[in-house]
């Protein structure tokens, strides 16, 4: 048997099947790298011997640009989180796989702080109701590429595959930006309730920290109330959260619109806007340490 070889094509002779180079002695891996690395470049042939695997590269997404690319597909990667998609891809859904036997989809940003942040919470606007049940936040629902919460389970899957950084990032109606970011976060399975576990507050944030309150706070949604208040915490403020004695921050509350009299109601972060405004924009993204 012949050693494991790449072809690398181009997009003018890619209809031709024209080899730009021929690489031995590499794995799957390198060559994809090879190709990122050649300007050229849009496919790779990989084959073990000559006989066989030919075109299993062939459902590709490249385009012409910088370095040939704008993006490589995530599988060739099998990647455990956003970390592992290549510097040069873009954000956007990509398939993890955050042990071999379990695979799903998520939306990385690859824009912020040197990219690989795989997000498990967005929301830009009040088309999508945040008012669920349990079963709901459990799974996941909405649009990768809007409106989403990833769902516990997968967040709980991707957390313990190591130690992972949580950075908020967070809008108002008048434009203004901010951002809290902790070096530690963790939550538990469903058994524990999803408990929160969270750390490590990075002084210059702009935000503030309204989530260290939340610490030890196991998942409460209307349907599964596990807050420590006498009050159904989730029902009071319409959202799903780690409530505690209820909140000071609820990012998944009612889309109100920026100030408003109604005490803690809505999208909050009390130590950037306090209990009295609503948001317009969150996201809460993850990234291995």
């Amino acid at each position: 048997m012949l050693a494991p070889s790449v072809d690398i094509y181009s997009m003018a002779n890619v209809v031709k099947k024209n080899v730009l180079r021929r690489i031995r002695n590499i794995s799957l891996l390198q060559c994809v790298k090879e190709c990122v690395m050649t300007s050229k470049c849009i496919a790779i042939n990989y084959r073990k011997n000559w006989k066989s695997f030919a075109g299993v590269c062939a459902d590709h997404n490249c385009a012409t640009g910088n370095k040939g690319f704008t993006c490589i597909p995530a599988y060739l990667y099998s990647p455990r989180d956003c970390t592992g998609i290549p510097p040069r891809c873009g954000s956007g859904v990509y398939k993890i796989h955050p042990t071999p036997s379990i695979e799903f989809d998520v939306y990385c940003e690859m824009d912020t702080e040197d990219g690989g942040w795989t997000v498990i919470q967005r929301r830009l606007d009040g088309s999508t109701n945040f008012y669920r049940g349990w079963t709901a936040y459990e799974e996941g629902f909405g649009n990768f590429t809007h409106n989403f919460w990833l769902g516990n389970a997968k967040i709980h899957k991707i957390v313990t595959t190591g130690n992972y950084q949580l950075r908020v990032d967070l809008e108002d109606f008048e434009g203004n930006t901010a951002w809290t970011k902790y070096t530690k976060f963790n939550i538990g399975d469903a058994t524990t309730n999803y408990k929160l576990k969270v750390s490590g507050y990075f002084e210059n944030s702009t935000a503030g920290d309204s989530l260290t309150y939340h610490n030890g706070g196991m998942f409460s949604t209307y349907d599964r109330d596990n807050d420590i208040f006498f009050l159904i915490c989730a029902v009071r403020y319409e959202g799903a959260w780690w409530y505690q004695r209820c909140h000071q921050s609820n990012l998944n509350g009612a889309y109100l619109s920026g100030g408003k009299s109604s005490f803690a109601d809505g999208v909050i972060w009390k130590t950037w806007k306090g209990h009295y405004y609503s948001l317009k924009s969150t996201k809460l993204m993850i990234k291995k340490l």
